[in-house]
Protein backbone atom coordinates (compact mmCIF):
# COMPACT_ATOMS: atom_id res chain seq x y z
CA UNK A 1 0.00 0.00 0.00
CA UNK A 2 2.75 2.28 1.02
CA UNK A 3 4.56 1.55 -2.10
CA UNK A 4 1.19 2.09 -4.53
CA UNK A 5 1.13 5.84 -2.39
CA UNK A 6 4.22 6.64 -3.38
CA UNK A 7 4.09 5.42 -6.80
CA UNK A 8 0.87 7.70 -7.63
CA UNK A 9 2.46 10.43 -5.88
CA UNK A 10 5.31 10.09 -8.22
CA UNK A 11 3.05 9.70 -11.25
CA UNK A 12 1.06 13.36 -10.21
CA UNK A 13 4.60 14.64 -10.01
CA UNK A 14 5.51 14.29 -13.04
CA UNK A 15 2.33 15.62 -14.44
CA UNK A 16 2.69 18.15 -12.60
CA UNK A 17 6.21 18.84 -14.37
CA UNK A 18 5.12 18.33 -17.52
CA UNK A 19 2.03 20.93 -17.26
CA UNK A 20 4.88 23.44 -15.90
CA UNK A 21 6.42 22.82 -19.17
CA UNK A 22 3.98 22.98 -21.50
CA UNK A 23 2.77 26.06 -19.72
CA UNK A 24 6.25 27.47 -20.12
CA UNK A 25 6.32 26.67 -23.49
CA UNK A 26 3.15 27.91 -25.12
CA UNK A 27 4.16 31.80 -22.41
CA UNK A 28 7.42 31.33 -24.39
CA UNK A 29 5.52 31.09 -28.15
CA UNK A 30 2.72 33.57 -26.80
CA UNK A 31 5.67 36.12 -25.89
CA UNK A 32 7.01 35.38 -29.46
CA UNK A 33 4.45 36.12 -31.40
CA UNK A 34 3.24 39.50 -29.60
CA UNK A 35 6.69 40.77 -29.44
CA UNK A 36 6.54 40.42 -33.97
CA UNK A 37 3.51 41.78 -33.80
CA UNK A 38 4.27 44.40 -32.00
CA UNK A 39 7.59 45.29 -33.75
CA UNK A 40 5.36 45.05 -37.21
CA UNK A 41 3.00 47.38 -35.36
CA UNK A 42 5.86 50.03 -34.48
CA UNK A 43 7.26 49.55 -38.09
CA UNK A 44 3.79 50.12 -39.72
CA UNK A 45 3.82 53.09 -37.63
CA UNK A 46 6.70 54.93 -38.45
CA UNK A 47 6.65 53.93 -42.05
CA UNK A 48 2.92 56.16 -42.37
CA UNK A 49 4.22 58.38 -40.17
CA UNK A 50 7.24 58.69 -42.59
CA UNK A 51 4.31 59.20 -45.58
CA UNK A 52 2.66 62.03 -44.03
CA UNK A 53 5.58 64.25 -43.20
CA UNK A 54 6.51 63.73 -46.84
CA UNK A 55 3.26 64.76 -48.09
CA UNK A 56 2.98 67.55 -46.27
CA UNK A 57 6.73 68.46 -46.74
CA UNK A 58 5.52 68.48 -50.63
CA UNK A 59 2.41 70.47 -50.08
CA UNK A 60 4.73 73.07 -48.14
CA UNK A 61 7.10 73.15 -51.44
CA UNK A 62 4.00 73.55 -53.22
CA UNK A 63 3.12 76.09 -51.96
CA UNK A 64 6.50 78.14 -51.44
CA UNK A 65 6.96 78.17 -55.12
CA UNK A 66 3.33 79.33 -55.51
CA UNK A 67 4.45 82.54 -52.91
CA UNK A 68 7.73 82.68 -55.17
CA UNK A 69 6.47 82.74 -58.57
CA UNK A 70 3.78 85.26 -57.52
CA UNK A 71 6.46 87.46 -55.57
CA UNK A 72 9.12 87.08 -58.45
CA UNK A 73 5.93 88.32 -60.99
CA UNK A 74 5.42 91.60 -59.04
CA UNK A 75 9.47 92.22 -58.95
CA UNK A 76 9.59 91.76 -62.61
CA UNK A 77 6.69 94.08 -63.34
CA UNK A 78 7.99 96.63 -60.71
CA UNK A 79 4.49 97.19 -59.41
CA UNK A 80 6.71 97.76 -55.70
CA UNK A 81 9.75 99.98 -55.04
CA UNK A 82 12.94 98.57 -54.38
CA UNK A 83 12.71 98.88 -50.28
CA UNK A 84 9.31 97.08 -50.35
CA UNK A 85 10.98 94.82 -52.27
CA UNK A 86 13.63 94.16 -50.50
CA UNK A 87 11.32 93.93 -47.64
CA UNK A 88 9.43 91.07 -49.25
CA UNK A 89 12.75 89.16 -50.24
CA UNK A 90 13.95 89.17 -46.44
CA UNK A 91 10.57 88.35 -45.38
CA UNK A 92 10.27 85.28 -47.99
CA UNK A 93 13.73 83.77 -46.90
CA UNK A 94 13.10 84.16 -43.58
CA UNK A 95 9.95 81.98 -43.99
CA UNK A 96 11.86 79.90 -46.41
CA UNK A 97 14.55 78.81 -43.63
CA UNK A 98 11.89 78.75 -40.52
CA UNK A 99 10.13 76.47 -42.40
CA UNK A 100 13.28 74.27 -43.39
CA UNK A 101 14.67 74.49 -39.46
CA UNK A 102 11.20 73.01 -38.28
CA UNK A 103 11.30 70.42 -40.82
CA UNK A 104 12.23 66.66 -39.30
CA UNK A 105 12.78 65.09 -43.05
CA UNK A 106 16.19 65.19 -42.12
CA UNK A 107 16.15 63.14 -39.41
CA UNK A 108 13.96 60.71 -41.36
CA UNK A 109 16.54 60.51 -43.57
CA UNK A 110 19.59 59.69 -41.68
CA UNK A 111 17.79 56.84 -40.03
Amino acid sequence: MRSELIQEIFTIEKKAELIVKEAKETCRQRLAAIHTEGENLVREASQQARENRFTLLEKAQVESSKRVEALHALLQNNEIDSDTQQLLIDKTVDDLVAKLCSSTCMEVGGQ
